[in-house]
C-alpha cells in the first residue's frame, strides 16, 4: 500500500469520526422528600469519576496531516508497528575505466654500417688499378672477395688497413689520391718501384701515418704542402727521385719527425729555418739537390741531430757557429758547396772520428780543415 492510499484512509476515518455524535453523561438524580424513599434508600456508594475519553479527532487529525506532509515531501513517514517493504537500491555501474593508449615506441633505426672498410677497399682498388696491378711481381688475392689483410702486402688492425709493403714489386704509373682515405694507415713502403707523376695532395689527409718510405723511384714536382698535417710522421724518406720545386716550410710543423731522407732529387730554392722546429729530428739529409743560400743557423735548435747532409748543393757563406752547439752530432758532410771562412771549434770533435767533410773553402792552404780558434 502507497503512502498515498494510506493518507486517503487516515481523511475517511477523520471524516466517519467527525459525523458520530458524542453522548452526554447522566447527572445523579437528586434523593426523594418521602419517607419510604428515604427509608427504601440504598447507602450511596462514592462516586468515581470517569476517565475523559481521548480527542478522537484531534489524534486523526494529526495523523493525516503527518502522512499527508511526509507523502508530499517525500520523506520517510512516521514508523509505524507494521513491517514495510524497503526498496533495494539499484547497484551503481561503475563506468569501465578508461584505457589509456599505449605508447608505441619509436622503430629503431637500424645500425649504420662503418664505411670505412668498404673505403679502404676502393683506395687499394684504385692503387692496383692506378700502378698497373695485373702486371705486378705478386698481386696474390689483390680485387677478390678474400679479407684485405689476405692481400699481398697489406697490413690490417680491425678491418682497417695500417700499412702497405709492395716494395720492389713493379709498381708502375702514378699514385692515386684515393689513397688519402686510408684513414688508419701508419705505415708506406713503396720504394724500387717505378711509380712517377706528382704526390697527391690527399697524402696530407693521413694523420697517423708514421713512415713514407718511396725512394728509388720516379716521381716528380713538388713536395705537396699539405705534408706539414702529417703530425705523427717519425720518417719521411723520399731520395732518389725526381722531386722538385722547394721544399715547403709547413715540414717545420713535424715535430716527431726523426728523419727527414731527400737527396738525389731536384729541389730548389733556401733551406727553410722552419726546420729548426723539429725538435726530434736526428738525420737531416738534403745532399744531391740545388738548393741555394746559407745555411739557416736555425739548424743549431735541432738538439737531438746526430747526422747532418748538406754535399752538393749551392750553399753560400759560412757554416753557422750554431752548429757548434748540436753535441750529438757525429757526421757533417758539406762538400760540393761554396761555402767560406772558418768551421765552429765546437765541431772540432767530428775531425778525430774523421766524419766532417767540408768544401775547398772552409780549408786551409794545406787542404786541412780551417778552425776558428786557429
Amino acid at each position: 500500500m502507497t503512502r498515498l492510499h494510506v493518507a486517503i484512509l487516515a481523511l475517511a476515518a477523520l471524516a466517519l469520526v467527525a459525523c458520530t455524535p458524542v453522548e452526554s453523561p447522566q447527572q445523579d438524580q437528586p434523593p426523594s422528600d418521602s419517607p419510604a424513599s428515604a427509608i427504601d434508600a440504598p447507602t450511596p456508594t462514592p462516586s468515581i469519576s470517569p476517565t475523559p475519553a481521548p480527542d478522537i479527532h484531534a489524534t486523526a487529525e494529526t495523523l493525516a496531516a503527518t502522512i499527508v506532509a511526509e507523502q508530499l515531501a517525500g520523506a520517510a513517514p512516521t514508523p509505524s508497528t507494521a513491517p514495510r517493504a524497503t526498496a533495494t537500491p539499484a547497484p551503481t555501474v561503475a563506468p569501465p575505466p578508461t584505457e589509456e593508449p599505449t605508447p608505441v615506441p619509436p622503430p629503431t633505426p637500424e645500425p649504420t654500417p662503418d664505411p670505412g672498410p668498404e673505403n679502404d677497399r676502393q683506395a687499394l682498388i684504385a692503387l692496383y688499378n692506378a700502378t698497373d696491378g695485373d702486371n705486378w711481381k705478386n698481386n696474390e688475392n689483390w680485387l677478390s672477395d678474400e679479407p684485405l689483410r689476405e692481400w699481398y702486402g697489406v697490413r690490417t688492425d680491425r678491418g682497417r688497413v695500417t700499412g702497405i709493403r709492395l716494395q720492389g714489386n713493379r709498381l708502375t704509373g702514378e699514385l692515386p689520391p684515393e689513397l688519402g682515405m686510408l684513414e688508419f694507415l701508419d705505415y708506406v713502403h713503396l720504394a724500387y718501384n717505378r711509380l712517377s707523376g706528382s704526390l697527391p695532395q690527399e697524402l696530407g689527409h693521413l694523420t697517423r701515418l708514421e713512415v713514407l718510405e718511396i725512394w728509388d723511384n720516379r716521381i716528380s714536382g713538388p713536395i705537396p704542402e699539405s705534408f706539414g698535417n702529417l703530425t705523427n710522421l717519425i720518417s719521411l724518406d723520399m731520395p732518389g727521385n725526381e722531386l722538385s720545386g722547394s721544399i715547403p716550410s709547413s715540414l717545420g710543423k713535424l715535430v716527431n719527425l726523426q728523419r727527414l731522407n731527400l737527396p738525389g732529387n731536384r729541389l730548389t730554392g733556401n733551406i727553410p729555418p722552419e726546420l729548426g722546429n723539429m725538435a726530434n729530428l736526428d738525420d737531416l739529409n738534403l745532399g744531391g739537390n740545388g738548393l741555394a743560400g746559407v745555411i739557416p743557423r736555425e739548424l743549431g735548435n735541432l738538439m737531438h741531430l746526430e747526422h747532418l747532409g748538406l754535399s752538393d748543393n749551392k750553399l753560400t757563406g759560412g757554416i753557422p757557429a750554431e752548429l757548434g752547439d748540436l753535441e750529438f752530432l757525429y757526421t757533417l758532410a758539406l762538400r760540393g758547396n761554396e761555402l767560406t771562412g772558418c768551421i765552429p771549434a765546437g765541431l772540432r770533435h767530428l775531425e778525430e772520428r774523421g766524419s766532417i767533410r767540408v768544401p775547398e773553402g772552409n780549408e786551409d792552404s794545406d787542404g786541412e780543415p780551417l778552425w776558428c780558434d786557429e
